[in-house]
């Protein structure tokens, strides 16, 4: 799927949130608290935007982002 498609069709509100989240707190952990979800589902949305733009979004580290 190309990046234009997956914005268009399959970008939502809560890969952006999570996103930002992502940015402003360096964990995954610390996003899943600040958003009231399990870390799986914070993993499972990076794992799904990172699909769509084809390209890892954040560098991962062994305490963190």
């Amino acid at each position: 799927m190309d990046l234009s498609k997956f914005i268009r069709q399959r970008l939502k509100i809560r890969h952006l949130n999570v996103l930002v989240v992502l940015d402003d707190t360096l964990s995954v952990s610390r996003a899943a608290e600040r958003l009231n979800v399990t870390q799986a589902a914070v993993s499972r949305t990076l794992a799904e935007a990172e699909a769509g733009f084809g390209m890892p979004l954040f560098e991962r580290h062994a305490r963190g982002l």
